[in-house]
């Protein structure tokens, strides 16, 4: 069982919107969800940020698990308006501050999927 994490456009959902708008999102995925090319500009650079620090262990940039040495294991997904990023356990309280550090600096928001869904907004 992973944390999760979504990652998203700040004028694609209301907060009140968001837990039905993800369910959607995520069954409407067409093609290959783990290509950062389909997300915006604002959300590649989250990712390019955030796969630095956590890398992937899967997609184009994916790295061997064995690699990854006390790093947890980080898969993401990307949408049109989002990314979703699941992180094992005991990364988690790591990868939430640093997800919501670098969408900041970003201008997008987070939800704190497995937790209360509460969301940052830029």
């Amino acid at each position: 069982m992973s944390y999760d994490i979504l990652v998203f456009t700040p004028s694609a959902v209301s907060d009140d919107g968001l837990s039905a708008w993800l369910t959607e999102q995520v069954e409407g995925v067409d093609g290959d969800s783990c290509d950062p090319a389909v997300t915006t500009l604002a959300l590649r650079a989250f990712y390019e940020d955030m796969h630095q620090i956590f890398p992937p262990v899967n997609g184009p940039d994916r790295v061997d698990e064995e690699v990854l040495g006390d790093l947890p294991a980080t898969d993401y997904s990307f949408g049109p308006n989002h990314v979703y990023v699941s992180v094992s356990w005991d990364g988690a309280a790591r990868a939430v501050a640093t997800a919501e550090t670098i969408a900041l600096r970003h201008a997008v928001a987070v939800s704190r999927v497995s937790e209360d869904g509460s969301v940052l907004r830029p």
